[in-house]
Formats: structure tokens, C-alpha cells, sequence
């Protein structure tokens, strides 16, 4: 993440990506995420504008297998996590307050698995493949870490 604010060029760009994020978060918001297909596909590139202004830095393999390994098991744990915040809010319920909380959280886990995740999927194995066949075809080892 720290690559993505290191360089003047990587801050332009992480900045740009940042605003796809934002304006196409603001475009599903307006539009209203309720079954509506443009709604859908802003969300998607919301959740891979966000990924890739922190990985568009990446030059090896091996830090987009990790994204890949980490989106996988993102979600399975952000599936869990609105589950288990549903489950709490319905069991507070009579708390004042804790039940709208663990109804947002559990919202935000939702969105989380379902539009952030698999775009980082996506963008993990792509990028593993790409830079995996562009350092075997020019003959270039791994940058350094």
C-alpha cells in the first residue's frame, strides 16, 4: 500500500483510481443498488477502482498470488462476519442502538464480499499470470523485493 503514495507518478494514479471509486460509489448510491444493472456494474468498478489504486504499483508475481489468496479468503471470512453480525442484531434487539450497528456492520461485510473481493480476485490471478509470463518471456528475474 505504501508503493501506491511513494512516487509523484504512483500518487497521480492511486488519486485517479481513488476518484473511479468515489464517483462510481456516489453513481450507485444514486441510482439505488436494488436489483438495477447499471447500479451493479458501478459497484463492481467501485470495488476494483479501490483495488487497484493500492496494487496498480505491483511489478511481481507473488504480491498479486497473495491478493488472490487474500480475496479468496476475504470473503469467506466477510460472509461469516454478516452473519454473525446479522445473528447479533437479532439477538439484541432489545438493546438500545447495538442492533442498528450490527445491521451496518453486517451490511458492510456484505458489500465487501460480494463487491470488493471478487474484483480482487480477478485482479490477483491477472496479475499473477501477467507478471508471471512477462518475467519467463523476457528473461527478466523478479524485481527484487
Amino acid at each position: 500500500m505504501l508503493k501506491a503514495f511513494a512516487t509523484p507518478q504512483h500518487r497521480r494514479v492511486t488519486l485517479m483510481f481513488l476518484a473511479i471509486f468515489c464517483l462510481a460509489v456516489i453513481g450507485t448510491l444514486a441510482i439505488g443498488l436494488d436489483g438495477n444493472t447499471p447500479a451493479l456494474v458501478l459497484a463492481f468498478a467501485a470495488g476494483t477502482g479501490l483495488v487497484l489504486a493500492f496494487v496498480h504499483p505491483w511489478r511481481r508475481a507473488r504480491e498479486f498470488i497473495y491478493l488472490l489468496c487474500a480475496s479468496g479468503l476475504g470473503f469467506v471470512v466477510f460472509v461469516v462476519l454478516h452473519n454473525l453480525f446479522e445473528a447479533g442484531a437479532d439477538v439484541a434487539a432489545s438493546v438500545w442502538l447495538l442492533p442498528a450497528i450490527l445491521e451496518v456492520l453486517g451490511v458492510v461485510a456484505f458489500l465487501a464480499a460480494i463487491f470488493v473481493c471478487p474484483p480482487a480476485f480477478v485482479i490477483g490471478l491477472g496479475g499473477a499470470l501477467i507478471m508471471f509470463f512477462r518475467g519467463r518471456k523476457g528473461g527478466h528475474p523478479e524485481p527484487p523485493a
